[in-house]
């Protein structure tokens, strides 16, 4: 599928919906009202703070009306995720946390330890999920560092993202920092459309690998979506 200077995946392209470049710059060659959900772990570190301002911001002008952003998020910085998250035209939906049973991080300035991570949900306008209830807690499996050294797991996108949308041929989804790929493996395990961004070539090309090489939907395991 044709969306503006792109094609989304999965296809047989170089690209394969996977775009390297500083996503700030990309996002621009986005349409306005034409992603249907926004899914994405951006780095959690003080000085990328500015990142959920400008996603809440873009996000707002690409959705589609009832369009959905997932974003995950650290615990540490929270308060200001959400002051630079609200009044950007988005509306403040719900949030899922991500428990994992055998992981923990120590919050040693706040002497936490941490089993979840919260995936903060907002919508241009009233959104509705395409399934009837979403259970605000999924047992996620930790950390994949098999593709990135901050990878998730790819039920936890998997989760948001069939619940939200799930499987409507037409649907795109858009992960602008994609990392090791979990957002597009979801989108190829259930069908879906996909766009992604990365400014790490090596991630980029690790993300187009790792759908290439995912099994085709009516091939696919079957997800346990209550953990």
């Amino acid at each position: 599928m044709r969306l503006g200077a792109f094609e989304t995946g999965p296809n047989d392209t170089q690209e394969n919906g996977v775009y390297c470049g500083n996503a700030l710059k990309l996002v621009k060659d986005i349409p306005d009202e034409s992603i249907n959900l926004v899914f994405t772990d951006p780095p959690y570190a003080k000085e990328y703070l500015y990142l959920y301002e400008w996603l809440a911001t873009e996000t707002a002008r690409i959705l589609l009306p009832g369009g959905f952003l997932c974003a995950m998020a650290g615990g540490y910085y929270l308060d200001q995720v959400f002051a630079n998250m609200s009044n950007k035209g988005l509306e403040w939906y719900f949030k899922i946390e991500v428990y994992s049973k055998n992981e923990s991080s120590v919050i040693w300035p706040r002497r936490i330890i941490t089993k979840t991570k919260p995936i903060l949900i907002w919508t241009k306008g009233p959104g509705i999920v395409s399934f009837w209830n979403m259970v605000d807690v999924y047992q996620g499996q930790g950390k994949d560092k098999r593709y990135h050294q901050w990878g998730q797991d790819v039920g936890s996108a998997r989760y948001c993202i069939e619940y939200i949308i799930g499987t409507q041929p037409e649907a795109i989804v858009l992960d602008p920092f994609v990392g090791g790929g979990a957002t597009v493996e979801a989108c190829k395990i259930l069908g879906i459309n996909y766009l992604a961004f990365d400014s790490d070539p090596n991630a980029c090309e690790m993300s187009r690998q790792r759908v290439r090489n995912r099994a085709t939907p009516i091939q696919t395991e079957q997800l346990h979506l209550y953990g």
